[in-house]
């Protein structure tokens, strides 16, 4: 196990936040709106990355360029 984990990001809004089981974990307004499980520790790009899949799946990115 890491010792860097569990990990949290603050970005626009969103808390991501990566704990010792590897799960992330997105939440908006204080509400859990995406989990996912991983099999690595993930890095700036790793949570970027969700952050981007997230925001695709939700529509989240199609409302903000409006």
């Amino acid at each position: 196990m890491s010792d860097k984990l569990p990990q949290t990001m603050c970005l626009g809004g969103l808390q991501i936040v990566q704990t010792t089981n590897l799960h992330v974990t997105i939440y908006k307004d204080g509400k859990r709106v995406f989990h996912c499980q991983c099999d690595k520790e993930l890095d700036f790009a790793g949570l970027m990355g969700v952050i981007r899949f997230y925001k695709e799946m939700s529509g989240d990115e199609q409302e903000q360029s409006e």
